[in-house]
């Protein structure tokens, strides 16, 4: 198993050095190793689960988004799609592990001010800087935060370190590499789920290592005492759970007691980088282009309105005029036809006849009516 996870861990690393060749970004700047439960991804439950692990690779989220966007910058549908993937991204590992409500402590956290009685071991290893000429390692290892030869971080925090022991001085690179290191990380936690169960009087107890992280680059020499360090003191990270916190005591893993406070929620982390970093400008790029084309697009129908009206204000003129047209015609015609009826009434003539008997005599007259237009 462990010559397996040291040559999966070893592809790992070759797999970022020839992302970086072939995007031309700087993968190998901020990255990070995870082996964790299958579960903790597919939300599955139960012992079982739990016990399938799963070595993955985190990216720095910063690069991955130059890298697609570069991909995506020739076409504005792709662009709208990957902020959209992104924006999925970001939605759903803000909120992918809760957040803790915490009780007081059930032991009180052993003092971490650093004034320890025991020698401290002490890496004395030069190491090179990116800002400067470089400086000492620094690493300290103190007698009273050490738990079974690897010792606990400074703050009160569920993180249980791994260091090789001074002064082997290697890097992270080598330490994932050495089949001795994850033999080291797999018997760790199998002994903290051992020592649990025999505490707990009971074999169905919850797996005490929620995960194991590995960093290097920028966020491997963040914990360093040399900030810029490029090769400080390699070290793994193992993220304790909380119920494994709530049984340690003076007589149970005593420099752990008290130490509740979270562990780095990476996924979080990684969220809000990308999300603060680029998704929110681009985002608003994104909406403004929109904004500018909706605008382009109403000035365009109002443009098309007006052409409109203007083609129907010719219309209602022309049908006006055809309107006008035909009542004018229909006048003259009326017209026509009353002086043509008023012609022939101008001709009318009446004749009327009398006899009278006395006389022995025929009157007549004529009778003519005219009448001016």
């Amino acid at each position: 198993m462990s010559h397996r996870l040291a040559s999966l861990a070893k592809a790992m690393l070759d797999k970022i050095e020839n992302l970086c060749k072939a995007t031309g970004f700087r993968f190998d700047k901020k990255f990070r190793l995870e082996f964790m439960p299958v579960s903790f991804y597919n939300g599955a439950t139960g012992t079982f689960n739990n016990n399938h692990w799963e070595l993955r690779i985190n990216l720095d989220p910063v690069a991955w988004f130059d890298s697609k966007w570069t991909d995506a910058s020739f076409s504005y549908d792709v662009q709208r799609e990957f902020l959209v993937v992104a924006r999925n991204y970001v939605d759903k590992y803000k909120n992918f592990v809760r957040e803790e409500y915490l009780n007081a402590p059930k032991q009180t956290p052993l003092a971490s001010n650093g004034n320890y009685a025991q020698s401290p071991l002490y890496c004395m290893q030069k190491v090179a800087g990116r800002e400067n000429q470089g400086g000492v390692c620094g690493l300290r290892i103190f007698d009273e935060t050490v738990v079974m030869k690897w010792p606990i971080s400074a703050e009160h925090v569920r993180d249980l370190l791994l260091h090789p022991s001074p002064s082997w001085h290697i890097v992270n690179r080598e330490l994932v590499c050495l089949p001795l290191f994850w033999t080291t990380a797999i018997y760790t936690c199998r002994f903290l789920y051992k020592e649990l169960c025999e505490k707990k009087n009971s074999d169905d107890v919850k797996w005490p290592v929620d995960a194991i992280a590995i960093n290097f680059g920028q966020w491997e020499s963040a914990s360093s005492r040399e900030k810029y360090a490029i090769n400080c003191h390699a070290h793994a990270h193992f993220l304790l759970t909380l119920d494994f916190i709530d049984e340690c005591n003076d007589n149970f893993f005593r420099s752990l007691k008290g130490r509740q406070k979270a562990p780095p929620n990476y996924l979080y982390e990684n969220a809000k980088l990308l999300e603060h970093e680029r998704l929110l400008s681009y985002e608003m790029q994104a909406y403004q282009k929109d904004m500018r084309s909706c605008l382009m697009k109403i000035k365009e129908m109002q443009a098309n309105e007006v052409q409109r009206d203007q083609k129907i204000n010719k219309i209602l003129t022309f049908l006006e005029q055809n309107v006008r047209t035909r009542d004018d015609n229909r006048d003259i015609n009326n017209r026509k036809s009353l002086l043509s009826n008023r012609f022939s009434y101008s001709h009318t003539s009446l004749h009327y006849s009398y006899f009278n008997p006395n006389s022995n005599m025929r009157y007549s007259y004529f009778s003519h009516t005219r009448e001016n237009p």
